[in-house]
């Protein structure tokens, strides 16, 4: 009797110890599978994430490189045209008068002014806002070039023409140059140039 309790014992542990082993068995190919998916997805978002990133560099890649090209344009047309305000610079209001090249001053201010508004989208904040801040410099001073530019020209005109047109309109370009300082305006221009020139020279160091 003793025998036969204890060989059914012995049974049910065998059978309990491969029911077990079964267990253990099919966690571990299921551990095993939960493993492989999440490599499978983890992969498929660092792929994605890889694309992304590229797509990012050359989209940023193709924005600097316009970039640098027209920052390059705007230092050029800022050093002309601290070239052509230089021209004032130690003339007194007189001798303004004889200048011959006053358009040379128009062609490099036009040229800067062209450069800002077709580019603005493109440039750097601190850029943008030296312009803005300060732009009546420049304004101002070409006005009252534009007046000494029609000076000459009326001055030029064949004498035949009205003489008293011709004074008249002299007499009114003189009150709207009035005692404006030519010197000192051509100075600050000068200087404003030369501001935005080390502006645009701080930004490419950035990029070193």
């Amino acid at each position: 009797m003793d025998k036969e309790i204890l060989k059914k014992v012995l049974e049910q542990i065998e059978q309990s110890g491969s029911d077990q082993l079964l267990i253990l068995a099919g966690m571990f190919i299921g551990v095993i599978l939960i493993n492989l998916l999440q490599a499978i997805y983890t992969s498929r978002i660092v792929d994605k994430y890889k694309n992304e990133l590229k797509k990012q560099e050359v989209k940023f890649s193709v924005y600097n490189q316009i970039q640098i090209e027209k920052l390059s344009l705007l230092f050029e047309v800022s050093h002309d045209h601290k070239c052509s305000a230089s021209t004032f610079v130690g003339l007194s209001k007189k001798s303004l008068s004889d200048i011959t090249d006053l358009h040379g001053y128009d062609i490099t201010y036009e040229a800067l002014s062209d450069c800002y508004s077709r580019n603005r989208y493109i440039f750097p904040k601190e850029i943008k806002d030296h312009i803005q801040s300060d732009k009546n410099i420049l304004s101002d001073f070409e006005l009252k070039i534009s007046f000494l530019i029609t000076k000459n020209e009326i001055l030029s005109c064949n004498e035949d023409e009205d003489q008293k047109d011709r004074i008249s309109n002299l007499e009114l370009i003189e009150s709207e140059i009035g005692g404006y300082n030519f010197e000192k305006g051509s100075l600050e221009v000068m200087f404003f140039c030369e501001s935005l020139k080390v502006l645009i020279e701080n930004h490419f160091k950035e990029w070193e």
